[in-house]
């Protein structure tokens, strides 16, 4: 596992191609287009059918987020967000949630930013899709692999997971097809089903991985500016920090 902060420093155009993470063995990776909503996209071909759905997509994590993320909805038991994951996103993002107030304040300033088309979705967007859609959201990256996943009561086993791809910088897309039926180190990179995951790894490291993938991608406007109030984190073994 790689701990090096990813940076995000280039919004690319909807005219220009944006460097693209390569998918795993046995998938294809699917250009979304890079206009500063390319989670949004990815997310509405896989649940909806439709990339241009992405402002659909946008709206429904943001409504998820708005009901479950604040401390209040945490306090008065409303709220589906795992303690566990709570935990982190305050570790990772604290300028949106703190844990030990029920200041609803910056969880609701940040979710309003968020509603907005061309801000830049990040790691906890991709979690809160998982929650929405009750589904695992599987993530590639230059630095490995996540799966985030909410509480298994949540889930819907007949929905098939949404996979990303990231770059490791600036731009998500889709992955799509099917991994191949293999066996050995070339197999499991593709990560196939979650029996897989949980197989190859134990809860802790699966836990370490949803932590670092919120802290590697931070919520950034195009252009280059930070959507959040604070700093990215530094890596514990680089000891960098993302550029901006």
């Amino acid at each position: 596992m790689c701990w090096i902060l990813w940076s995000m420093g280039h919004c690319w155009s909807r005219e220009e191609k944006a460097p693209g993470q390569p998918a795993p063995q046995g998938f294809q990776r699917v250009c979304e287009s890079g206009d500063g909503d390319c989670l949004f996209h990815a997310i509405a071909r896989q649940v909806h059918g439709d990339p241009s759905c992405a402002g659909l997509a946008r709206r429904e994590i943001c409504d998820w987020m708005q009901e479950h993320l604040p401390p209040s909805a945490h306090a008065s038991g409303r709220s589906e967000f795992s303690e566990a994951h709570r935990q982190m996103v305050a570790a990772q993002r604290p300028e949106v949630l703190a844990l030990g107030t029920r200041e609803d304040h910056p969880v609701c300033e940040y979710v309003q930013r968020m509603r907005r088309a061309g801000e830049w979705g990040s790691g906890l967007e991709a979690l809160c899709a998982a929650y929405r859609y009750r589904r695992p959201v599987r993530v590639w990256s230059a630095g490995g692999y996540s799966e985030l996943c909410p509480p298994y009561s949540l889930l819907d086993t007949g929905a098939p997971p949404v996979l990303l791809l990231h770059n490791g910088r600036d731009h998500w897309d889709s992955a799509s097809g099917s991994p191949p039926a293999t066996s050995g180190s070339e197999g499991s990179q593709a990560r196939p089903t979650a029996a897989t995951a949980v197989a190859d790894e134990d809860e802790e490291d699966v836990d370490r991985q949803v932590a670092l993938l919120l802290a590697r991608i931070p919520q950034e406007r195009p252009g280059g500016r930070r959507g959040g109030r604070g700093r990215a984190p530094r890596s514990r073994r680089a000891g960098g920090r993302a550029e901006g």
